[in-house]
């Protein structure tokens, strides 16, 4: 089973190499194809990418959707995911999707928190995601995103159904994504680690944290009324989201 990894990025010389050996160095029966769609970077960016990669795309973008939808374009492998260049795969990850995506569109997998110093955090949000993530149903997805997007992978022939990325959600695109994809089939919950999403004062998710929850908010009324006991629990993300960011930080966006 060949996997198609697309990794969008911009002046990430910090921790792009870290990502890409965390794809390179995984265990499956098939091949790699890394996919890397720069935003025009200044750092070591692309020097660093050359290493482990000829499919480079170095050109200014509308954000990561469009990014990732270049990406989408070039993609051949059975199995796509993308990863952003400041996260990183477990080992062995590929293996595990590789036994269980066969027979499925589309599966996620738990992912930790790492900081800067790839030391893990947010332990308690990291349990919060998992309890959330068991018995899978579309409605308890349009009420609140539970899916770790780095532990996300798909079937090249199911993308093709779902279409590219929505450039009009800049930072909550990955859950129109999962929202579009779950009316045409069910994803399969994978218990296992897969990733590790690293939080930091340049990461998007954390500097548009309170941004990031306003919009999942207004995404929530297009695709399904919300429950009321669900959405009590979305504000409550939110207030952590804006804590953590101030904390981090130092001030809101």
């Amino acid at each position: 089973m060949n996997f198609s990894i697309i990794v969008p990025t911009y002046n990430c010389e910090k921790y792009l190499e870290k990502c890409l050996e965390s794809i390179t160095s995984q265990q499956h029966n098939g091949a790699t194809q890394i996919i890397l769609v720069d935003n025009m970077s200044t750092d070591k960016t692309l020097e660093i990418a050359r290493k482990y990669t000829h499919t480079i795309v170095s050109e200014k973008d509308r954000g990561e959707p469009d990014a990732l939808n270049k990406g989408l374009k070039l993609a051949t492998g059975d199995v796509i995911a993308y990863l952003d260049s400041d996260d990183v795969y477990e080992p062995f990850a590929f293996k595990y999707v590789e036994s269980v995506m066969r027979n499925n569109d589309w599966i996620y997998g738990k992912a930790y928190f790492i900081n800067e110093e790839g030391k893990q955090i947010r332990r308690s949000i990291t349990i919060l995601k998992q309890l959330l993530q068991r018995n899978y149903s579309y409605e308890k997805l349009c009420n609140l995103c539970f899916i770790c997007q780095p532990s996300v992978f798909l079937k090249r022939d199911f993308v093709q159904k779902v279409g590219e990325f929505n450039i009009d959600y800049p930072l909550i695109f990955d859950y129109e994504y999962w929202l579009r994809a779950g009316q045409l089939s069910s994803p399969v919950y994978v218990p296992l680690y897969l990733s590790s999403m690293r939080a930091h004062g340049g990461s998007n998710s954390v500097k548009f944290s309170t941004r990031q929850m306003r919009e999942s908010l207004d995404l929530v009324y297009r695709f399904k009324k919300r429950n009321h006991y669900l959405s009590y629990a979305m504000r409550m993300v939110i207030l952590s989201s804006t804590l953590v960011y101030y904390k981090t930080v130092g001030r809101f966006v």
